[in-house]
């Protein structure tokens, strides 16, 4: 069985020659573009409510990544998000 120090991941230069930069991105990591700050606006009101619903924080960089990959997931299956609170 091969250890786990003879795989060989790609270098930076393999990765950059055979994927484009936006999809070398995670889902979140990308910038939302105006449709997506639409939605965002229409069924969140803005960042940190997305957040905050999501038990996620506008602090944390990761977690700010983790709501835009739920909000394009939410898009892409056409939902209408309705917050549990009533606000």
């Amino acid at each position: 069985m091969p250890s786990t120090s003879e795989a060989k991941s790609p270098s930076t230069a393999e990765l950059s020659s055979s994927e484009s930069k936006e999809q070398q991105m995670p889902s979140g990591a990308a910038p939302l573009n105006e449709a997506e700050k639409q939605y965002r606006k229409e069924n969140f009101g803005d960042e940190y409510h997305l957040l905050r619903d999501h038990g996620l924080t506008i602090w944390k960089e990761d977690d700010r990544h983790d709501g835009r990959a739920v909000l394009r997931t939410y898009m892409a299956n056409g939902y209408r998000y309705e917050d549990p609170r009533g606000e």
